[in-house]
């Protein structure tokens, strides 16, 4: 939030500026460890969940989940522009 601020209060000076750039470094420091600091104690409640009901938490690698996401839709957006009526008649 005060990033943002910042950087419309000096939309292109900001960039330039040491002591404003620093300024938003270092806020921008902060904000990233609360962010990792609330994403931990979520993770925390997760587990001693998952201990007191005495269930398994599965960890997935989702990190090329966006990539496929893309290639699914280009590819089901070029079989529909292929000119084919035969999937969309009503028999």
């Amino acid at each position: 939030m005060w990033v943002e601020r910042t950087q419309k209060r000096y939309p292109k000076s900001w960039k330039y500026i040491k002591g404003v750039r620093r300024a938003i470094e270092r806020h921008g420091e902060r904000i990233k460890n609360i962010s990792w600091d609330y994403a931990h104690k979520i993770g925390d409640l997760i587990v001693e969940l998952a201990y007191r009901h005495k269930s398994v938490i599965i960890l997935e690698d989702l990190e090329k989940l966006r990539e496929k996401e893309l290639s699914v839709a280009r590819d089901s957006t070029r079989s529909s522009h292929c000119g084919s009526t035969a999937e969309y008649s009503s028999a």
